[in-house]
Parts: C-alpha cells; structure tokens; sequence
C-alpha cells in the first residue's frame, strides 16, 4: 500500500502544478497558514515530517477547512462520537510513518529507514459533525516594508548576501547570494519568497549540508524544486504567503515529468527541503 499512497501523493502535486503552473505552491502555502499545525483529533498527535504538506495539500485540492484527522478505526473506536459521511468514506488521505530498523553489526550500532507504512486519514470536515478550523483573521502584509523576524533570520545565517542588479540567484563558486533591493519587489512576499529560495540553495554548499548539485537537466529541476519547496516551509513558518517565481516556468514540465517517472522523488525533495528550512531557521544549527 505505501507504494500506491507515494503514487497518489505524487499525483497530486502533479495535479496542482498543472492547475495552477508557477503558483502551485501559493494556495497550498495559504491552506497551511490559515488551517495551522494538523493534528489527530484522537490522539492529539501533531503530525511531522513530510506529512503536514501531504495533509495541506489534501486540504487545498478538496476545499476542507480542518486541521483534525483521524483513521477510520478511531472513528469507530470514538462510540458515535464522530462519524464520516458515508459519501465519503472512499475519499481517504495516505500519510507515511517510516519503519525504522534498528542494525547491529558487530558492536557497531545504526539506525535506517527500511521502508514505508501508508494509513488512510479522514478530514475533519468529512465527518458528518464537522470539525472545522477557527477563522484566521490575521491581516496579511500589503506593499513592500521589512519584517523584523525575517530578516533576523537572513541576518543571523551568515551567508554572504549583495543587494544589485534586477536577477536573484545563488552562486556556488563564490557561496553569496545576489538579489535585487526590496523596493523592486512589489510585494514583501515576493521579497522573502525569493530571498528564502536563493538561501534554501545555498545551505547546499559543502560548509552547510553539503547537498550535491545536479549538473544536467533533470539535476537543476530537482535542485530548483527542493528551493522552492524550503522557501514555501520558511513563509508558513514566518505566517506569511509565498510567491512563486515567474522563470520557474521553464521547470513545471521537468517537475511533472520527474514526478510521474519517479513519486519517490517527490519525498526526497521534502526531505531536503526540510533539512535546508531547519538549517536557516536555526532549529538545529
């Protein structure tokens, strides 16, 4: 089942991207922020890893205004308390919990992850009571002013960043990051949102994580995805909404691509992403 659950995940990233091309990442960004930390209504679990963009995304491409999960099993477990409409039964989301197996070869001892078990989750708003999220009814930013937390967190990076010309991009040779001004931007989310991706590449540099650049077509997709996929993780955790670059165009049919020859692939990008927003973010530098 997990292969089919990685298939089915993949597809709807797919799916989004060709819904809506360079802004896919926008409304599931939106849907993150305006529904919160997802969360077993059971168990009171905050789900973690790649699964909370997985559970965003399901979200988004089904209109379901929850943060609450749970198996069917907790729902029959719950005596009546909450039931899924019967229409809706079939409609599950596939999360992931890995096995983790414990290795000892000869005194030496190691953790991997041997594989993947898929679980079928019911939405909140599936139940025949619904349980929906509170309103949000945070004031997103307007125009082009700074924000203080955010450019704490550049600041506090140490990574080597000049303000000229109008191109963002990252350079492994000299490991700096060149952007335009803030006042050529027309919003402080284009700003941020660019500005997270050129650091979500550069925390590949050898010093950082040491993330291998690919050096063909389908390497330069992947690594742009694994950016853009960290800047998304850095605005959701800075309350804000990200916008997604225009020249990321010329990758929307090598992500698709990718995605349909390889699902995995999908996960593996998370997982980079992840480690690259932690770093910035100084969760564990």
């Amino acid at each position: 089942m997990s292969d089919k659950a990685i298939r089915i995940n993949a597809d709807m990233f797919i799916n989004a991207m060709r819904k809506h091309g360079t802004d896919w990442s926008k409304p599931w960004v939106q849907t993150s922020i305006d529904l919160g930390e997802h969360k077993n209504i059971s168990t009171g679990h905050k789900f973690s890893g790649f699964n909370p963009f997985i559970l965003s995304m399901a979200a988004m491409s089904h209109d379901w205004n929850s943060p609450h999960w749970l198996t069917y099993n907790q729902c029959k477990q719950s005596k009546g308390k909450y039931r899924v409409r019967r229409d809706e039964l079939k409609t599950k989301t596939w999360i992931l919990r890995p096995l983790i197996v414990n290795k000892n070869d000869d005194g030496v001892e190691s953790t991997f992850i041997a594989g993947w078990r898929a679980y079928g989750v019911y939405n909140g708003a599936q139940l025949e009571t619904p349980l929906l999220a509170e309103k949000n009814d945070t004031p997103l930013p307007n125009g082009v002013e700074c924000h203080i937390e955010a450019d704490k967190i550049v600041s506090d990076t140490n990574i080597s960043i000049t303000h000229e010309g109008d191109r963002a991009f990252y350079s492994p040779a000299n490991d700096s990051v060149t952007m335009p001004t803030m006042e050529q931007f027309k919003t402080s989310n284009g700003y941020y949102s660019t500005m997270f991706h050129e650091l979500g590449h550069a925390t590949g540099h050898k010093s950082r994580l040491g993330r291998k650049f690919g050096m063909d077509k389908k390497g330069y997709a992947f690594e742009e995805l694994v950016a853009e996929c960290s800047s998304a993780m850095s605005m959701i955790k800075l309350g804000m909404i990200n916008e997604p670059r225009p020249d990321h165009a010329k990758y929307l049919n090598s992500w698709i691509a990718m995605l349909k020859d390889n699902p995995n692939a999908l996960q593996q990008a998370f997982s980079k992403a992840e480690k690259a927003t932690t770093w910035i973010m100084d969760e564990n530098r």
